[in-house]
């Protein structure tokens, strides 16, 4: 009998080191389990962002290509210091791109670049919309004077940047 209860004890004792050592074992697969969980939604997050900025960079782009295309080509005139392009539209009606990064209180502003707000309005029926608040800066660069422009479009997030060419024939001042 005697016997029999130290086999109960060491029994007991094997009892609780498995029941330690399963403890351990589960808590190393949970801890494993939600690191890839965190892995793999900051993955996601990042990538969300950086197709939502390379969304935003593409629409703002076309949309200025558009205003731009939709001007009389032969009359864009493009002030290089405060980075507007003046167009005439198909009402031959003034009509202005603004991409200096100022407020535009012109009359018939197609597009406007309004950096303090990282915002692109856009001037539909004088409606004034938002294109995009997702806009750190606006780069035009002349690449030949009087014939081609490149404008770059630099979002907030990621740090994304697009950049298109447009062939104009236009006068500097």
């Amino acid at each position: 009998m005697i016997i029999h209860t130290n086999a109960k004890k060491q029994e007991n004792g094997y009892i609780l080191i498995e029941l330690i050592v399963s403890i351990s074992l589960i808590s190393i697969i949970l801890i494993s389990i939600s690191m890839l969980f965190y892995f793999t939604f900051n993955t996601y997050k990042n990538q969300t962002e950086l197709l939502e900025a390379k969304n935003d960079a593409q629409i703002v782009l076309k949309y200025i290509e558009k205003r731009l295309m939709e001007c009389n080509q032969k009359s864009i005139i493009y002030y290089g210091e405060e980075k507007i392009f003046q167009g005439r539209d198909y009402n031959n009606k003034i009509a202005w791109i603004d991409l200096s990064g100022e407020i535009s209180r012109k009359q018939n502003t197609l597009i406007n670049f309004y950096k303090d707000k990282n915002e692109i309005r856009v001037n539909k029926n004088n409606e004034n919309n938002v294109l995009s608040n997702n806009i750190k800066n606006v780069i035009v660069n002349e690449l030949v004077e009087g014939k081609l422009v490149e404008i770059e479009v630099i979002t907030n997030k990621s740090r994304y940047s697009s950049k298109i060419k447009f062939k104009l024939e236009y006068t500097k001042i």
